[in-house]
């Protein structure tokens, strides 16, 4: 990335600042930002937050895979879950095989390194397209967003589909849209489009497919290409995503039916409101900006610049809009909407962040007046008037945050330094070394505070060491089933709690072990004898009442608990 005169005849809408450099990443380029993304999302990212229910989900069946040896149905304790397909389980599996552990910090690695390789592809194709400066600062942008910082260090599906949808598009566009370079012949591109395909609709079943094939059908459509369209049935390809798509629903329903009602119930019932919680129509106008923070300002920027220039006629622009508006509007139409569903279609708008950010500072060097002295002074008033209204105020983890507002506000400093100095490069450097920090800091001082479901994981412990060897454990109507992960089998999960009591009626045992909420061991008591031996501290707030305080105790039927009450006859 070099500050000097532009190459004219490639040089994208919004730069006399940078040479775009060479249409290729390079392996420098490519090092610099898996060493940028895997130094940010890896930090802190184990132990000192437990694992999320929407992350358990995933990772309790992956630990069950493994140790019962069904790869084509996902568990929790034995019962199937069957709202998502099991991509993420068996990548996360795979993990705990290779390294030889179930701790947070492998479970939440293959997303870890999903948003590494969906910021590798996004950074290939802008350098392809607009130059090697555009497409490094285009992977850095990603990686420092908003939406990678919170879900590449979850153990959930959507970094994976993110991944998934971001090759395929990709590797679509580099082999279909005109550019600067030639398009991508190799004969192994349909198959790497419709393997990235399949990877995306292992991760989180149709919503990928409807991205990719939506964008790239109405691309074909615009632009009336016959290359498209023969690159689309590519039999193959199609090959290639069928096999292991189709194969695993039919497989999967053939050992259990209900997996059909359940795919169309969280593919369908979201859009149609039977499932989720409904919002505004237009909570995408911010929940997007929100997510690309802090770069969602210079997409405005980005955009205004491609306009003017008459850029929007370019087969690149036209492509990037068919990635981003038909699944945006196909997100609109669904009653249940939520702030990380848009993340596979914001590469587009991570490249026109990019333009915006070159854009932005070709005006600030080109100005006569610049005023880094006011700008400088207004950036540390501004910290001080946050960090006294942060202290006065008395916000959770107040000290935190007012040295976070500080680390903004000297990184701030040395970008207004930089600029001063004229050394461009160096104030990139300063912007994207604060985002560092900061993301950071908040993984290390803020999230451990948030850790909502650790109060489950030290009841799990509990529980495990004072269970009789050998002995099941009964799991009976648990409103989550977060604290499974963390408890050692034998398990049994019952759902429905008069299953239980019939169970006990046919073949009564002496005494049971059972974790349930606490409305149900009242219920219980009723029918027997229960000893409470362990409550959970803590109840989880925003989804449990009173009712639902998890508690471990020993239940004894009221027949068999009416004999060892009785006296021996001498």
């Amino acid at each position: 990335m070099s500050a000097s005169n532009p190459t004219p005849v490639d040089n994208p809408p919004g730069s006399q600042l940078f040479d775009p450099g060479p249409h290729a990443l390079g392996w420098r380029g490519a090092a610099l930002i898996v060493a940028f993304g895997a130094s940010m999302l890896l930090i802190g990212l184990g132990g000192r937050r437990v694992l999320t229910f929407h992350e358990a989900v995933f990772a309790e069946p992956a630990k069950e895979m493994l140790a019962i040896g069904d790869w084509i149905v996902p568990r929790i304790a034995g019962v199937p879950y069957l709202d998502k397909p099991p991509g993420n389980a068996w990548a996360i599996a795979a993990a705990m095989r290779l390294f030889g552990s179930e701790s947070e910090f492998v479970v939440r690695l293959p997303s870890v390194l999903a948003a590494l390789v969906a910021a590798l592809a996004s950074a290939l194709l802008a350098a392809r397209w607009f130059g090697r400066t555009y497409g490094l600062l285009t992977g850095l942008l990603q990686l420092s967003s908003v939406h990678v910082l919170l879900q590449a260090r979850l153990a959930e599906s959507d970094t994976l589909l993110c991944a998934g949808v971001t090759i395929a598009m990709s590797v679509f566009g580099l082999a279909v849209v005109a550019g600067p370079r030639p398009r991508l012949e190799a004969r192994w591109a349909p198959w790497l489009f419709y393997a990235a395909l399949a990877f995306s609709a292992l991760a989180k079943a149709g919503i990928g497919v409807a991205f990719v094939m939506l964008a790239c059908l109405t691309y074909c459509a615009l632009a009336r290409d016959r290359r498209a369209v023969r690159f689309l049935i590519d039999p193959i390809g199609l090959a290639i995503f069928l096999a292991p798509t189709i194969g695993w629903l039919a497989w999967a329903m053939h050992r259990c039916p209900e997996v059909r009602d359940a795919m169309l119930l969280h593919h369908f019932g979201r859009f149609a409101g039977k499932q989720g919680h409904h919002e505004p129509a237009l909570a995408y106008l911010y929940l997007v900006p929100m997510m690309l923070l802090p770069w969602s300002p210079l997409v405005g920027l980005g955009l205004s610049k491609v306009l003017r220039e008459k850029g929007a006629g370019d087969p690149r622009w036209r492509f990037l809009a068919c990635w981003f508006v038909p699944g945006m509007c196909l997100l609109a139409f669904s009653a249940y909407k939520s702030r990380h569903y848009p993340i596979p279609l914001l590469t587009p708008l991570t490249i026109l962040a990019t333009i915006g950010l070159v854009q932005y500072l070709t005006l600030r060097y080109r100005a006569r007046r610049p005023r880094l002295g006011m700008l400088a002074v207004l950036t540390v008033s501004a910290a001080i008037a946050a960090v006294v209204m942060i202290e006065q105020t008395r916000i959770q983890f107040h000290d935190a945050v007012a040295g976070l507002v500080a680390m903004i506000a000297v990184g701030l400093l040395i970008a207004i330094y930089c600029e001063a100095r004229k050394r461009v490069v160096w104030q990139i450097g300063a912007m994207l070394a604060t985002v560092w920090c900061v993301g950071v800091g908040v993984q290390l001082w803020l999230i451990p505070g948030h850790d909502s479901y650790r109060h489950q994981a030290e009841l799990a412990a509990r529980i495990n060491r004072a269970m009789p060897p050998g002995k099941t454990l009964y799991m009976l109507n648990l409103p989550e089933n977060q604290i499974t992960y963390y408890l050692q089998p034998p398990l049994r999960r019952i759902d429905t709690p008069s299953y239980f009591t019939e169970e006990v009626e046919r073949q009564p045992h002496n005494e049971y072990f059972v974790l349930a909420p606490i409305h149900v061991a009242e219920m219980l008591h009723q029918r027997g004898e229960a000893h409470v031996l362990r409550v959970a501290t803590e109840i989880n707030s925003r989804y449990m009442t009173e009712r639902d305080r998890l508690t471990f105790f020993v239940w004894k039927p009221a027949a068999l608990a009416a004999q060892s009450s009785q006296p021996v006859a001498r």
